[in-house]
């Protein structure tokens, strides 16, 4: 089989669905259009005129936001679909990747105005271990200069809006799983473990809570 034949048949494809809008829906302009980026197996979906709301790709493209294309680092081999706002904006998304051994699944919504994470749900596996999660970050309460967080970024140099976007990339909330341990943990305003409500392996409930140092200053069992 050539290496084209997957090409031509998006590209048919893509056609196909132009043809369809344009035959069976007559003026209803909210018609949906595949766009092949043809260095990738990737479609935009979009309405005529319009920026793509759905990125469906095999592998996670970069982050579309505020007129800028983010950098960022993901496993090779992680296909995935961004969600964008009606100003081309990802709001969220969804990526799997892995292999027989080690694999990942997450679903994640971004908060808006700026490219950091509010709530994210993950699946991980590792040989013969699961676990799941839901996390939930802290509110953003700092701007982010995009243009320049975008050349940090692609320079591989972080400078100080890299590390303000760091910095509030803060876990407050985590609801998991993980080797027969179920938890619910709170953190503060630093991503400090604070308390922690959970049935362990051996079905005996607990809940703790921890001071700034990390030290366990009252356990319930």
């Amino acid at each position: 089989m050539s290496n084209h034949a997957p090409t031509r048949t998006l590209r048919r494809l893509w056609i196909a669905v132009l043809v369809s809008c344009g035959l069976s829906l007559g003026s209803v302009t909210a018609c949906l259009l595949l766009l092949l980026a043809p260095s990738q197996q990737e479609f935009h979906i979009a309405s005529p005129g319009e920026p793509p709301r759905f990125i469906l790709a095999s592998q996670v493209p970069n982050a579309p936001f505020g007129g800028e294309v983010l950098p960022r680092t993901v496993p090779p081999d992680t296909a995935g679909m961004l969600f964008l706002d009606s100003l081309g904006n990802e709001v969220g998304g969804i990526a799997v990747g892995g292999d027989a051994d080690s694999a990942h699944a997450m679903i994640a919504l971004d908060y808006r105005d700026v490219p950091i994470e509010a709530i994210r749900m993950i699946r991980r596996s590792n040989g013969d271990e699961q676990a799941a999660e839901i996390t939930i970050l802290d509110n953003p309460s700092r701007p982010i200069a995009l243009a320049q967080l975008a050349e940090e970024l692609r320079s591989q140099e972080p400078g100080p809006q890299a590390q303000l976007l760091q910095d509030q990339m803060t876990q407050r909330i985590r609801l998991g799983v993980e080797k027969h341990d179920a938890a619910l943990e709170f953190h503060d305003s630093r991503g400090r473990l604070r308390l922690a409500l959970g049935v362990d392996a051996t079905g005996n409930p607990y809940l703790a809570s921890v001071d700034e140092g990390g030290t366990h200053t009252s356990l319930l069992r």
